[in-house]
């Protein structure tokens, strides 16, 4: 039995390892709901999956816009003491194609600041301002550290895309994580590079 800070309940029954469990789930009104879950009993968890799949803090996110050789600026933002810190740079010739800083970040209430990856192939961001959405993710090659990952939809959202995923490269290094990304992204029909780097620190 798991009882969580919000004053509700999680009862897991299950006797021994037999295939199935039943999952009671008790909100704060004490109003409760039980489903039948399948377990897994087979799937041997790799290393890859192992440095992967816990809960891991965003201490920092970098983003480089470029447009062909041309710089268009650069952002950052990371976490200090709770809070969410920005720093942009708009270069002249990206100010000359119409950008401004808030092309180069997100709204600081946008910030992901903790990640959880479940060894089931699904993730759970978790935003400064209190939004939670979920993601899937499965290893596409782990060789290279490569990950593909489902865009997060909103929990009652079922307009989600299976088309729409980023495949990312995955370094790993003791306690640390970080995360490659180069996509292109368009601004008022304009196409742009966007090279970013996220680094995270498992908490959990």
């Amino acid at each position: 039995v798991y009882q969580l800070s919000n004053n509700t309940k999680i009862e897991i029954k299950d006797g021994k390892v037999t295939g199935t469990a039943t999952v009671t789930y008790t909100n704060s009104l004490g109003m409760s709901i039980t489903i039948t879950v399948t377990i897994d009993t087979t799937t041997k968890q790799d290393d890859a999956v192992r440095n992967l799949c816990r809960s891991w803090r965003m201490d920092s996110s970098e983003n480089w816009l470029l447009a062909g050789d041309v710089k268009i600026g650069y952002g950052k933002q990371w976490l200090e003491k709770g809070r969410v810190m920005q720093q942009t740079t708009l270069t002249t010739e990206g100010k000359g194609l119409g950008f401004d800083k808030d092309d180069l970040i997100d709204d600081k209430d946008d910030y992901c600041y903790r990640t959880i990856f479940s060894p089931c192939g699904t993730f759970v961001c978790f935003y400064m301002d209190g939004d939670v959405e979920i993601g899937r993710w499965e290893w596409k090659d782990t060789n290279y550290g490569i990950l593909r990952c489902w865009e997060p939809f909103e929990i009652g959202d079922y307009d989600d895309d299976d088309d729409d995923y980023a495949d990312v490269t995955v370094r790993f290094d003791g306690k640390k994580m970080r995360i490659y990304q180069d996509y292109m992204d368009d601004e008022d029909d304009f196409q742009f590079r966007v090279l970013n780097v996220s680094e995270f620190s498992a908490r959990y």
